[in-house]
């Protein structure tokens, strides 16, 4: 019996032992509590609440800045300036009148024609179209048709001449001839060689006459005394044969039979590839020809080169 209730004994003071050590530890734990005071709630909530409250004002301030920065910036609309314009603009629409000086009417300015309303004394477009029909069916002549009706002076007289180098004796032509700006000879020389081959094809409908042909051959004749002998051979050759295609491709302006001379015919403008070879039909008829052109327009030059030549064999003599 006593062995057990030693064996009891120690059992019991583990107990005690484990509730004192609890009691204690439980003191120091409230011991420990008590030194680490407590928040308090109340105010940490006050803080918050001031913190928030601060944030939301600084928020809205910034929002109410910023509106009143972009009211400043965007204007508003003046209806009352743009209701004035827009009444402005419309009293001068309906307010630009004028009076007609052909029908005395007051006619806004849709029934002016730019030209009649930038003139002090405005005609409306129905007048200015009545007055351009009484214009044309008028039996005065244009200035358009006095010009053709006017013919320019030709008179045949003997003109000077000069022998052609290389064909002395044989080829001559005048030397007061009118020549082009540069003082030398054209690139096309259709002023020479359509009138040449009009008169060896003879008269062309709405271009010229027999009469007109046979002045002009007798003008050419004074100029380039060798005329009527090419017409003969360039006949002889066949240049007949190529009227229909030479007329058939001729394009632009006419040339007048008689240089520079108004009112006495024209030559279609043959395509230069037809010109030439018609004139090449006789080669030594075509060679003849551009040898005289050539002096023709180059008349200054040639008497340039005689007083030199002059000059020249006088210092020789000396």
């Amino acid at each position: 019996m006593q062995k057990t209730r030693n064996k009891e004994q120690p059992a019991k003071k583990r107990i005690m032992n484990a509730k004192t050590n609890a009691t204690e530890s439980k003191n120091k734990n409230a011991k420990s509590n008590k030194s680490i005071p407590k928040p308090n709630l109340a105010k940490t909530n006050s803080k918050t609440q001031k913190t928030t409250t601060t944030l939301h004002e600084g928020i809205m301030n910034a929002k109410t800045i910023a509106t009143e920065s972009n009211k400043k910036s965007i204007p508003k609309p003046n209806h009352a300036k743009t209701n004035s314009k827009t009444n402005s603009k419309t009293q001068k629409t309906t307010t630009t009148l004028h009076v007609c000086t052909m029908c005395h009417l007051n006619l806004p300015r849709s029934e002016y024609s730019k030209t009649q309303w930038k003139k002090k004394q405005k005609k409306c477009s129905i007048c200015a179209k009545k007055r351009n029909t009484n214009n044309t069916t008028n039996t005065s002549p244009t200035s358009k048709e006095t010009k053709t009706k006017t013919k320019t002076p030709v008179l045949l007289t003997e003109r000077p001449q000069r022998s052609i180098p290389g064909f002395e004796g044989l080829l001559t032509c005048c030397t007061d001839f009118p020549q082009t700006k540069r003082g030398q000879p054209p690139n096309a020389q259709s002023a020479v060689f359509n009138p040449l081959i009009a008169c060896c094809l003879g008269p062309l409908e709405g271009y010229s006459t027999q009469t007109q042909l046979d002045f002009a051959f007798a003008w050419w004749s004074k100029v380039l005394p060798a005329w009527p002998r090419w017409v003969e051979t360039l006949r002889n050759a066949g240049i007949c044969t190529q009227k229909s295609k030479l007329l058939q491709r001729a394009k632009g302006k006419p040339n007048p039979l008689i240089h520079k001379a108004k009112g006495h015919g024209t030559v279609p403008h043959f395509r230069g590839t037809d010109q030439i070879q018609a004139l090449e039909l006789d080669m030594m008829c075509s060679i003849e020809i551009y040898a005289c052109v050539q002096c023709l327009y180059s008349s200054v030059a040639l008497d340039k080169m005689q007083k030199e030549e002059q000059e020249k064999e006088e210092a020789q003599e000396k």
